[in-house]
């Protein structure tokens, strides 16, 4: 829900805020999430364009990588066995915790390091084609490690 400043600071149940700055203000944002690390926890990645960014601030323990942890407990699953795919600055706890991690063809250098695999670009179907040549026919992940050898 977008709303002004004011209205927002007043919001005590809110799951994330993200806020895209100038870059003035890009300093005085990440310090202010430095002084405050235990209260929640941001991630600051560049925007849709050259001059603008992006600062997510969540709960202290809201992650990716802690949402796929509970996912997996529900369904009974190890880790070891859980194939996660992402392309943002947002995924990288993600991919490191799954047994396969899996960067887009899209995704940035430090996202790319966290992944087992780089697939094809977002735009182009990459995801697609992963699951139809990768996941419909495997008998487990860890049958995935056959990809990269």
């Amino acid at each position: 829900v977008r709303m002004p400043y004011e209205q927002l600071a007043r919001v005590g149940h809110a799951v994330r805020v993200t806020v895209s700055p100038d870059a003035d203000k890009l300093d005085t944002l990440e310090a202010l999430a430095s002084q405050r690390q235990e209260e929640f926890r941001s991630i600051t990645y560049d925007g849709l364009d050259e001059q603008s960014y992006v600062v997510e601030f969540t709960h202290p323990s809201s992650t990716k990588a802690s949402a796929l942890r509970w996912l997996a407990r529900q369904y009974g699953l190890d880790m070891n066995d859980v194939v996660a795919v992402g392309d943002g600055i947002n995924d990288v706890e993600m991919l490191a915790e799954a047994g396969f991690g899996v960067a887009m063809g899209n995704a940035s250098e430090r996202v790319r390091a966290e992944a087992e695999l780089v697939i094809g670009h977002h735009m182009d179907e990459g995801l697609a084609e992963f699951v139809e040549e990768h996941l419909i026919d495997a008998p487990s992940v860890p049958a995935l490690q056959r990809l990269i050898g």
